[in-house]
C-alpha cells in the first residue's frame, strides 16, 4: 500500500508520514496541492491524505482533481484538518453548494 500526505504544516506532515511508515506502509509526502498531484501523475498512490487549508490550491480542489484524473474504482481520497468536526462538515457542504 502507498498514502500520500499532502499538509503545508511540516511537523504534522512528517508526523502522519512517520506512523504510517512505522505500521509498514509505503508513504510519499507534500507540502502543496499541486506537489501531491504532481506525485500521483508519477506514483499511483491508494489513499491521499489531504489537509483542507493549504496554500494555493485546496485541499478539496484537489480531491475534485483526483476524482476527475483518476475515477477507476477502488480509489481512496480522505481529508485532515485541524479544525472541529462542525466546521469540516460546512466545507464540505459549502464545496458541494448544500445549503446550511
Amino acid at each position: 500500500m502507498r498514502v500520500l500526505v499532502v499538509d503545508d504544516d511540516y511537523d504534522l506532515r512528517m508526523l502522519c508520514a512517520s506512523i504510517l511508515r512505522w505500521a509498514g506502509i509505503k508513504v510519499l509526502a507534500a507540502a502543496t496541492a499541486e506537489a501531491g498531484l504532481d506525485i500521483l501523475d508519477r506514483k499511483p498512490c491508494d489513499l491521499a491524505i489531504l489537509d483542507i487549508r493549504l496554500p494555493g490550491m485546496s485541499g478539496l480542489e484537489a480531491l475534485k482533481a483526483v476524482a476527475v484524473k483518476w475515477p477507476a474504482p477502488g480509489k481512496e481520497c480522505g481529508s485532515k484538518t485541524n479544525r472541529n468536526i462542525g466546521e469540516r462538515v460546512s466545507a464540505v457542504r459549502q464545496e458541494r453548494g448544500m445549503t446550511s
